[in-house]
């Protein structure tokens, strides 16, 4: 009995004798174990095969991210994409990644269609959603073509060092740009599992990123039969010492009882989507409504010790440098509870004749201390990308308004000799690791993150936000206090566990003990360091195959 016939017999006895599971069902199951059991052929692959292992790729990928949340899988889940490698042309690559980066990211994206649905009708919303993941895919696109190049080679070396180097790369250039994102990094999939975590230290996002590739690609070649221990030496020895380092690095309680302070996420629950006359919402009620519920949440905080309050992205009804009725109100809730109040509003940027969404610390005294304006706006939310060469976009009444965007310079926020200087990041921009770190190089002991994620509704998009929040805290050793309008907000150690907690669409006061830090992580010192890494790697491979090139079987279904 040969290996292809065992195979068979395995298969039939695990899902052959199941009649309670339905057929359709069955048939994929067996389809998905029988394409992780055949990846040590050699065999080639058929066009049909090749689509169905980069779609159970993508699927996976999509799975590892909340609502599912199943981040062990991401090590696991790149290969069957992999194996497609080499394909029959580069025609064919580019198609896999294509069909593997659009499955991938309309699973992980699929909210974006809910949320626009409600505003432009369900087929316009289709097409968003197609864009964004089309956007996305793009980088997997380009990924697929290089990883051709890579593995048409003789040598194995060059696609087994040069694959988890080019995807790390690709990842980071999903960033740039004002239609960059972080958001699908896979490294937040890893969010729960703190021993990981602590990996972001040393490389930000990005060596871990490398080490889940890195790991898929030494598996694939394993169970291709290929055990040189040199080769499995590269994967190996870095996962062995990121789970070392972990475990070297975290503790039960990070907390020094000398230098702790309690503080405070305010979820209000007010949905800030309601119309607005002037420099206010229109409704006086509404106005009134959302000063009271700040007293009153204030006032248990300080019941419950906390001398740093946080409250949501743009919740003040108003601009609070420019309304002095509504800032008396305001200054009155601080002086009562004697606590710094670190508030979302909005801020007119003269120089940009625009205004900004930014965020204001306000001492027990009643004065500003500090004020952060974001940098990395939302695109075609807070301002519309290429708007004067696609007037179209004003049509589609996208945003009417663009906003100012705040300088990576701006003067760190100070929120009092209790909880030190402030690392900000408002809403969207928390996706991205340089935000934070740089004010956390310039001296910043904590991080305060606010959003306001209401129009995410009850779909995944709240809870992976949040996740992105823990791997802030760990690269940067940490604590973060983070406030979401209608949750889920939160207080993070430094390893990335969540000390307090709110659900979605309640309202909460989430207090806990943080400690102002004063450590600084490699990642923070040497920021972005991973990514030249990663240049080289992936250079010393493509000058490792250099020249070498094997022939692709000619079977015209490959």
């Amino acid at each position: 009995m040969d290996n292809q016939e065992r195979r068979s017999q395995i298969l039939a006895s695990l899902f052959g004798h199941y009649s309670r599971i339905p057929n359709p069902l069955a048939t994929i199951l067996m389809r998905v174990s029988q394409t992780y059991m055949t990846i040590s052929t050699l065999t080639p692959l058929s066009v049909n095969q090749s689509i169905f292992r980069c779609v159970l790729s993508g699927i996976l990928f999509s799975l590892c991210f909340p609502h599912a949340d199943l981040g062990w899988l991401i090590w696991a889940s790149f290969i069957p994409f992999l194996s497609v490698f080499p394909a029959k042309s580069y025609g064919h690559s580019a198609l896999y990644g294509l069909i593997f980066g659009l499955v991938a990211y309309t699973g992980l994206l699929y909210w974006i269609g809910v949320f626009a649905s409600h505003i432009i009708g369900p087929a316009l919303a289709c097409v968003g959603l197609l864009l964004a993941a089309v956007s996305q895919a793009i980088v997997v696109v380009a990924f697929g073509v290089v990883a051709q190049w890579l593995s048409t080679r003789k040598s194995i070396w060059p696609f087994f060092i040069g694959a988890p180097a080019l995807w790390t790369i690709l990842e980071w250039v999903r960033q740039l740009g004002p239609l960059g994102t972080g958001w699908g990094d896979i490294a937040y999939t890893q969010h729960n599992y703190i021993l990981m975590l602590m990996q972001t230290r040393l490389a930000g996002v990005w060596g871990l990123a490398w080490l889940i590739v890195a790991v898929n690609t030494g598996v694939l070649y394993w169970l291709r039969g290929q055990r040189n221990l040199k080769l499995h030496c590269v994967w190996f020895i870095p996962l062995v010492l990121t789970v070392g380092y972990g475990i070297s690095v975290v503790r039960p309680d990070s907390l020094d009882p000398g230098h702790t302070i309690y503080a405070a996420a305010l979820q209000p629950n007010i949905s800030e989507n309601v119309p607005w006359s002037g420099d206010r919402p229109a409704d006086p009620r509404y106005v009134q409504n959302v000063m009271d519920t700040l007293h009153r949440q204030m006032a248990e905080a300080e019941a419950k010790g906390s001398v740093l309050c946080v409250a949501p992205e743009t919740y003040f009804p108003g601009y609070p440098e420019m309304d002095p009725g509504l800032r008396t109100q305001l200054n009155a809730s601080v002086k009562s509870t004697q606590q710094t109040l670190v508030i979302g509003g909005n801020a007119f940027d003269s120089s940009a004749n625009a205004d900004t969404n930014s965020l204001f610390s306000i001492w027990p005294d009643g004065q500003t201390h500090g004020i952060y304006s974001k940098q990395q706006l939302v695109p075609f939310g807070e301002f519309v990308p290429f708007r004067r060469e696609l007037p179209i976009l004003e049509a589609l009444h996208v945003t009417l308004i663009d906003r100012a965007a705040g300088d990576a310079s701006q003067p760190l926020v100070d929120a009092g000799p209790y909880a030190g200087k402030l690392a900000c990041a408002i809403c969207y921009e928390s996706s991205y690791g340089r935000i934070t770190r740089g004010q956390i190089d310039r001296g910043a002991n904590l991080i305060v993150i606010i959003t306001d994620d209401t129009w995410f509704g009850h779909t995944a998009a709240a809870r992976q936000h949040a996740a992105i929040a823990a791997v802030r805290a760990a690269e940067s050793d940490r604590y973060v206090v983070r406030s979401a309008e209608t949750g889920i907000s939160q207080v993070i150690d430094p390893y990335g566990r969540v000390l307090s907690e709110a659900g979605l669409f309640v309202p909460a006061v989430v207090v806990a003990q943080v400690e102002p830090e004063t450590t600084i992580t490699p990642y923070v010192r040497y920021g972005d360091w991973f990514i030249a890494a990663c240049f080289a790697l992936l250079i010393a491979g493509v000058l490792s195959g250099r020249g070498q090139k094997q022939k692709i079987d000619d079977n015209p279904d490959h």
